[in-house]
């Protein structure tokens, strides 16, 4: 096992300075796109208004919890992490509920995910389809199904009956150098059953959000692009709902990357032991950018978002060029005075 000392790269104040940091860029920008969804969305994909605007709201909440509320600091390979937002500072939260909440958001986001292709599929697919969702209590019924999939399966490990100095002790094996904020109560560390149990459940959760996933994408792909003769749309409007749906998943496949880099780099570590905080930290980082990942994408795969954000900069530089002319005219009126 090797421990690299990284100075301040690696310490829980960089993180929680440039989360803020980031955060400030963040705010501003996810709540430029959730203008844009509520106001500049075209009349052409109205029925996936509510499923992008829940997505974004999903990740606007998450990107809060990463910069200003939560704030998780990793101790990884050691399962303990420390709350360095305002939720832990100011409020007083427990860790283990901070926890909690950001793993129940970043379900919520892979549920909103599964929505948002789920509401594509029953918009897209014949109502003469046997593999088309067609009631509409079914379909809540599979929200709320995913909804609890995604939102309950960290809850019972919280619950465990553990000494938080002992279990603490023990990580030191795992995590000889931590920062002094690990012996403190803003740190929370789980035991190596509950982590166990993390593990196996959200594996599971995972794989049911995933295999969702499949279905939907795999039958509209196949609708779409392999289906030729049907009375259920023309060739005309198939080809327009084939650009939609690659400006969708477009829209999903950039910014989760933001999401799974960092995931697939704390797997790494915590599988191989591995112990580098200052490059821990700056991955922990890139997670909070994946909702302004997500309005940049949204602007440019969608014209209607476009053009409005075009002509924003044009109406500055409009209104630039006439202070401008003015200041010139006047500027030549007061030569041909004197």
């Amino acid at each position: 096992m090797s421990c690299t000392i990284s100075g301040y790269l690696a310490t829980p104040e960089f993180l929680q300075t440039a989360a803020r940091i980031i955060g400030c860029i963040m705010i501003p920008m996810n709540l430029f796109g959730i203008f844009c969804i509520l106001y500049k969305t075209s009349r052409k994909r109205q029925e996936l208004k509510l499923c992008m605007l829940n997505l974004h709201l999903w990740t606007f909440w998450f990107d809060l919890e990463y910069t200003f509320l939560s704030n998780l600091y990793f101790f990884l390979p050691a399962t303990a992490v420390a709350g360095l937002g305002i939720f832990s500072t100011v409020f007083h939260i427990p860790t283990k509920f901070l926890y909690y909440l950001d793993s129940f958001s970043s379900g919520g986001i892979a549920i909103a995910v599964v929505m948002l292709f789920e509401n594509r599929h029953f918009n897209i697919i014949p109502f003469t389809s046997k593999l088309r969702i067609k009631n509409f209590k079914y379909r809540i019924v599979l929200a709320i199904f995913n909804f609890i999939i995604g939102s309950i399966y960290v809850v019972p490990a919280l619950f465990f009956n553990f000494n938080q100095t002992d279990i603490k002790n023990k990580l030191l094996k795992i995590y000889p150098c931590p920062d002094p904020i690990f012996f403190t109560d803003q740190t929370f560390a789980l035991p190596e059953e509950a982590n166990n149990y993390l593990g196996a459940f959200s594996s599971i959760a995972g794989l049911i959000i995933i295999m969702q996933l499949v279905f939907f994408i795999s039958h509209i792909c196949y609708w779409l692009y392999k289906v030729r003769e049907t009375s259920a749309m023309s060739e005309n409007a198939k080809r327009m709902q084939r650009k939609f749906f690659i400006a969708t998943c477009i829209q999903i496949i950039i910014p989760i990357l933001a999401l799974v880099i960092p995931t697939w780099y704390m797997g790494y570590v915590i599988s191989s032991g591995y112990i580098n905080q200052a490059v821990l930290n700056i991955f922990t980082l890139v997670v909070p950018l994946h909702g302004t990942a997500a309005t940049i994408v949204s602007v440019i795969a969608n014209k209607s978002y476009r053009d409005f954000t075009i002509s924003l900069f044009m109406c500055r530089k409009k209104k630039v060029s006439s202070q401008m002319h003015v200041t010139n005219v006047s500027t030549v009126i007061k030569r041909s005075n004197y």
